[in-house]
């Protein structure tokens, strides 16, 4: 088990072992609370049994009718030795001697007292509270029936409160810790992609940095070239500055849509007039005609720049790699949402299957070899997919029938 999941286990068991001490405690609390306010009522009625008490009278009725749940009240008077002077169940007094009783014994001790327990005579549960005055013990008993029983039970609501509150705090918890571990993955992943992107951009750059000092040494070591090969050296190392200025501008582009894109400025753009510029523009050393197929009622929230440099490099990369003989770009919206769509697609060789998952991620190349001879950087389609994920878009990339690539991305645009 992962160290996240034992820390918020152990912090759970923490919570509801806490919960339940003091769901133990409040109920206790208010369990004695009850008790006591019976208590002190029934304290009530014995000042006034001790106040109309007179040896051979009954009492008044009143002396009985508490407003209890239970029905009738049991009342006895004891004298301070523990021989009963009074009580009002059937029969004969009680010829037990009452001193041993834990409220009797109390309330001689301290002038009142309670217990609850089952009479010796009677063989029911009672709720006895006694209190001295003088030379008499006056006790009142109410029956502990079912209906007492529920008048003294402590509040459900309180536990159920608290179970329901810790429920909540540990739902919420469990979320936020997913939520803390997804955000460690994602830093963890973030990591790990820059270490990548950092290994390999020093092995991108090796290649034009060696290429110019091979070319700057060669221009060096021999003077007396002639003027063509000397010029031809130029070109070459001026092509590897070339690639290594491409090679450093899409890496500052894929830093700063990763690291801080929200500084980066949004308006709404027309996603035709974008296309219609990068068509204008595009240009490559063997150039394969573009054909337009466009909804122009298409604006969305985004970064003009970013959107151009999607169809650029979609455009670049048709033009470098596919070998085609024609270039779509289609602008229309997906059927099921109405959401934008920018598809680009050309008749040339195409990707193989195995490749096509993959082509998008930094430095990945089909045919590393090619790609390098014609200059590539090997980061254009990964900032097409940047920079779509910047316009809340997704790319995918599939086989054109009967031959050739089709790149799809939708552009929501940004939230």
């Amino acid at each position: 088990m992962k160290y996240h999941y034992r820390l918020f286990l152990l912090t759970l068991a923490l919570v509801w072992l806490l919960t339940g001490a003091f769901i133990a405690w409040q109920w206790a609390q208010e369990k004695h609370y009850k008790a006591a306010v019976l208590n002190a009522r029934l304290q009530l009625n014995n000042e006034r049994v001790l106040d109309s008490y007179t040896p051979g009278d009954s009492l008044p009725d009143e002396i009985y009718r508490l407003n209890l749940p239970t029905p009738g009240l049991r009342v006895t008077v004891v004298d301070t030795t523990g021989r009963v002077l009074f009580d009002n169940t059937p029969g004969p007094l009680p010829s037990a001697n009452h001193l041993d009783r834990p409220e009797i014994a109390q309330a001689l001790a301290t002038g009142a007292g309670f217990d609850k327990r089952r009479s010796a005579t009677t063989d029911s549960v009672y709720f006895y509270s006694a209190t001295a005055r003088g030379p008499l013990v006056a006790r009142s008993a109410a029956h502990y029936d079912p209906s007492l029983s529920e008048m003294l039970a402590a509040d459900q609501t309180l536990l159920w409160f608290m179970i329901g509150i810790t429920v909540l705090v540990s739902v919420l918890g469990y979320i936020a810790m997913r939520q803390h571990r997804m955000t460690l993955a994602h830093a963890q992943d973030t990591r790990r992609v820059k270490r990548q992107l950092t290994l390999s951009i020093n092995h991108e750059l090796k290649t034009p940095v060696a290429a110019t000092k091979l070319c700057l040494e060669t221009l060096q070591q021999h003077p007396g070239l002639s003027e063509e090969q000397r010029n031809n050296l130029v070109d070459k190392a001026l092509k590897q500055t070339d690639r290594l200025t491409a090679l450093l501008a899409d890496v500052a582009t894929l830093n700063r849509l990763d690291d801080d894109n929200s500084s980066i400025e949004c308006t709404n753009v027309s996603l035709a007039k974008v296309v219609r510029k990068a068509a204008q523009e595009y240009t490559g050393e063997q150039y394969i005609p573009i054909r337009l197929h466009l909804d122009n009622d298409m604006v969305i929230s985004g970064n003009e720049a970013l959107l151009l440099m999607i169809v650029r490099n979609l455009l670049s990369n048709a033009n470098a790699y596919s070998e085609g003989t024609i270039i779509d770009i289609r602008l229309n919206r997906v059927p099921a949402t109405g959401v934008p769509r920018l598809i680009v697609a050309d008749n040339g060789r195409g990707v193989a299957s195995e490749h096509l998952d993959r082509i998008f991620e930094r430095f990945y190349r089909v045919d590393k070899g090619r790609s390098r001879a014609k200059g590539g950087t090997g980061l254009g389609l990964a900032i097409v997919k940047n920079a779509a994920a910047f316009h809340s878009g997704t790319v995918t990339a599939s086989a054109t029938v009967p031959s050739g690539l089709t790149v799809s991305i939708t552009l929501p645009g940004r939230g």
